[in-house]
């Protein structure tokens, strides 16, 4: 059985690690996800992503049924996410409907979903908490330290495709840029060269 278990988080780690060296931002986050899921052995995972005011989104949730999870928007303090963004650390509840150490403000989604036990662990990107990564299960009890160590590595090598990913962006932006410098260039001596002419038959 360990052999089996050591052969499927190899697999999972190939996975993720190649999503960390080529994947665009949202694919090494959707990557991780079911990596996590597959690794934990957990029945779900999602992951709520930073949008631009600085709150977290639900985006990730492709194993999510609940139209509520789509109005989320997290920030700290509010729910498991918000405790986990305000204490930068892991956290796991045994029945996230009925723990009273978090607010209530999505326990009615996590209920309706049918989802209990819940563990969340945050992803480093660039600037900061890029995103807060969860497994969950719809039986009651508090994902294990082996999950836990399972979500935080996973969160690890997310962090460093999104590191990756980031790279990649200011790389196509620069090139972008370079490109326009470039064509403007050739637009001014096309434009000089013509002043020239027009210049040189006027006086003629």
């Amino acid at each position: 059985a360990g052999t089996g278990v050591s052969g499927k988080e190899a697999r999972v780690n190939h996975r993720t690690t190649e999503a960390a060296l080529h994947g665009e931002h949202d694919d090494v986050l959707r990557t991780a996800a079911a990596a996590a899921r597959d690794a934990a052995g957990t029945d779900v995972a999602f992951a709520a992503v930073k949008n631009d005011v600085g709150t977290y989104d639900m985006s990730i949730r492709d194993e999510l049924h609940e139209p509520g999870f789509a109005q989320m928007c997290i920030d700290e303090g509010r729910g498991l996410g918000g405790r986990v963004l305000s204490e930068r650390r892991a956290r796991a509840l045994d029945d996230y409907a009925r723990e009273p150490s978090i607010s209530s403000d999505w326990k009615a989604v996590a209920e309706a979903e049918g989802l209990r036990g819940i563990a969340c662990v945050p992803v480093a990107g660039p600037d900061g908490t890029a995103a807060l990564l969860y497994v969950a299960n719809y039986e009651r009890g508090t994902p294990g330290d082996r999950t836990i160590d399972v979500l935080q590595r996973i969160s690890e090598c997310a962090a460093v495709g999104l590191h990756h990913a980031a790279t990649r962006a200011r790389e196509r932006e620069l090139a972008i840029l370079r490109e326009r410098q470039r064509i403007a260039i050739r637009l001014h001596d096309s434009v000089a060269q013509s002043l020239f002419a027009i210049g040189v038959a006027a006086e003629q």
